[in-house]
């Protein structure tokens, strides 16, 4: 398709040319004719005479009148046609059968194409009017716009990558209908787009009036940290700019956001970074966009925070965003979750030794807020969410307690002793959830495949679609009545030796990779033998991970050239054109990497190795 369409785009170019060049001949013909042959001398001329009053102008000829009419209802033509082909494009683009990179590059031909068209209109009628200047000032300004044109390629690219996430309802429906004859997939359920569009009017009515003042402003938040060593750092998503939206390279590091913004107790010789974090405070973090494809430049979705409370506790804190605006849910949790931790009813609750209470209002808090913060900045909830793992480590290092919804992980390992403590995904592959789920009214979907694995889902009231991987989670409004509550789960490690104990907080990237045993083993090891910084040992899990990814797909596109090869020569060689155009680390594996316009389309699930990893000693000052 994507071919056709470019041979399209091509024709329409040299079409274009000729139409314009035969034209352009034409009308300088009608002009100027040849001067009539005169084969003999030309008589003496009579004496001159007074000059007559200057006539008045001719009208324009009726021929070129009807070539301009024509060439005027050509290029309206021709813009309707490069409408059409943009639609095309971006439809395409946003069901993923093309790369956002070749919808830019479309875009910014069409752009210089009517550029030209627009300028050889104006050429025309500076050549009726015999104004050579205007025509020499045009030409070099078309070659300067046509120069510069390229550089606006990556901006361009990102508006179209924005776009995947602008129309929730249509995408939702494209990606639905363009996988309705892969029988393992969600199917398309007649009811809802319009189930989805009743609960979205009923929600904004409701949310409109009465809850803007739950909103937290900037300022608000910035407030509150500064007071007795307390501060919060979070990772700083790039955002849109007056024209174009924002877009993030693959395997960006995230910037950093600093509250107060001098940095507080953070600040040591005038200078406020990551470093300080590590040798003054033993925090480390390493953070990495993932790669959907190697033109992704879609924001990366996850987020994290860390805050050093007034009451003395810290939090460290992992938000894996997913759904079509994930990484809004979870820069909006990075942003409130130290707020409301900072604040009563929270903090008067850590003061009391109250630990659950204070942890289960600061997530109830935060899904009110993002809630109402959605509705006022025109953010769709219903269909996005994140992941949410706060980890509170007490004054003293002696107790670490742990709150989750969904799959980001914590761990806590101790030098001293083999045994790690973890938490447990919210999934509905557990016995405990599924049965809340059910219970709550939801419908739990498990799809069987012919190796033998399951995967499990949750599917809300009354409806088999949209469905989604995980029973707990902050956001996802339409399946809030399903039971995916924003309740945390909350558990309490004890300490024996704080100076050599650390926790580790992961979002999923990382654990479907690695184990916990072989993340304490890496870690440990590192700190240890090699007498790396926390720092350097965070960057190197990072990076083991994806290269355990960039394996596990290995093995599994050699497995489906193996079995493509049983099955004969074309689908080998439809095999190994999907092997070729798949990145490492550009798409998921397994069973749920289906065949889809010789590509892998991943659908309804977690994209790229997209990772947080905190790494924090429960006592501070240690970091090389």
């Amino acid at each position: 398709m994507a071919t056709i369409i470019a041979i399209i785009i091509i024709i329409i170019v040299i079409v274009t040319g000729i139409v314009t060049v035969i034209v352009i001949i034409i009308v300088l013909v009608l002009l100027h004719p040849p001067p009539p042959h005169h084969p003999h001398p030309d008589p003496p001329h009579p004496p001159p005479h007074p000059p007559h009053p200057p006539h008045p102008p001719h009208p324009p000829h009726p021929l070129i009148i009807l070539i301009l009419l024509l060439l005027l209802l050509f290029l309206l033509l021709l813009m309707v046609v490069i409408s059409i082909t943009v639609k095309i494009f971006v439809i395409l683009s946003i069901i993923t059968i093309i790369s956002t990179s070749t919808v830019a590059t479309v875009i910014i031909v069409i752009i210089i194409i009517m550029i030209i068209v627009i300028i050889i209109i104006v050429i025309i009628i500076n050549i009726i009017h015999n104004n050579i200047i205007i025509i020499i000032i045009i030409i070099i300004i078309i070659i300067i716009i046509a120069m510069s044109v390229g550089v606006l390629s990556r901006p361009v690219e990102a508006a179209i990558a924005r776009l995947q996430h602008c129309s929730t309802v249509t995408r939702a429906a494209l990606m639905l209908m363009a996988c309705r004859h892969h029988t393992h997939r969600q199917s398309v359920d007649p009811e809802f787009l319009e189930e989805l569009k009743r609960r979205r009017d009923e929600y904004k009515k409701k949310k409109a009036a009465a809850d803007q003042s739950k909103v937290l402003s900037e300022e608000q938040i910035a407030e509150v940290f500064g007071p007795e060593g307390s501060f919060a750092v979070r990772g700083e998503p790039p955002t849109d700019g007056w024209i174009f939206s924002a877009y993030e390279d693959t395997y960006t590091e995230r910037a950093w956001s600093f509250l107060p913004e001098d940095g507080g107790s953070l600040h040591q010789e005038g200078v406020c970074n990551e470093s300080t974090l590590a040798k003054t405070w033993g925090i480390a973090v390493a953070s990495c966009k993932g790669c959907k494809s190697p033109s992704d430049t879609t924001v990366g979705q996850d987020n994290f925070a860390v805050a050093q409370l007034s009451c003395g506790w810290k939090a460290l804190c992992v938000f894996d965003g997913h759904g079509l605006n994930g990484h809004w849910p979870a820069l909006r949790a990075a942003k409130t979750m130290p707020y409301f931790l900072q604040q009563a009813p929270c903090s008067d609750a850590l003061k009391c030794g109250q630990v659950a209470a204070a942890l289960t209002s600061a997530f109830r808090s935060v899904q009110e807020e993002m809630e109402a913060a959605a509705v006022l900045l025109e953010h769709d909830l219903h269909l996005c969410g994140a992941t949410g793992t706060v980890a509170l480590i007490a004054p003293g290092g002696k107790s670490v307690w742990v709150a989750t919804v969904g799959d980001s992980r914590a761990m806590l390992m101790q030098g001293e002793s083999n045994t790690v403590y973890q938490t447990s995904d919210h999934k509905v592959s557990r016995d405990d959830e599924a049965a809340r789920i059910k219970q709550a009214g939801g419908k739990v979907v498990i799809s069987e495949y012919a190796d033998g694995s399951r995967d499990y889902r949750v599917a809300p009231k009354d409806l088999s679609s949209p469905q989604i991987a995980i029973s707990r989670s902050l956001g996802d409004l339409i399946f809030k009545d399903s039971g995916v509550i924003a309740t945390p789960e909350i558990v309490e490690w004890q300490v024996k030796k704080p100076s050599d104990a650390y926790v580790l907080v992961c979002s999923d990237g990382v654990w479907e990779f690695l184990n916990a045993m072989d993340l304490r083993g890496l870690t440990l090891e590192a700190l240890r033998s090699e007498g790396a910084s926390a720092t350097e040992v965070v960057r190197g899990l990072m990076q083991r991970a994806k290269q355990t990814w960039n394996d596990m797909e290995a093995l599994e596109l050699k497995q489906q050239l193996e079995m493509a090869r049983q099955q004969g020569w074309p689908a080998l060689k439809a095999a190994w054109i999907r092997c070729m155009q798949t990145a490492p680390q550009s798409r998921r594996f397994g069973h749920r990497a289906v065949s889809f316009k010789e590509g892998f389309c991943p659908i309804g699930l977690p994209g790229g190795l997209s990772s947080f990893i905190w790494l924090s000693r429960l006592v501070t000052g240690v970091d090389k």
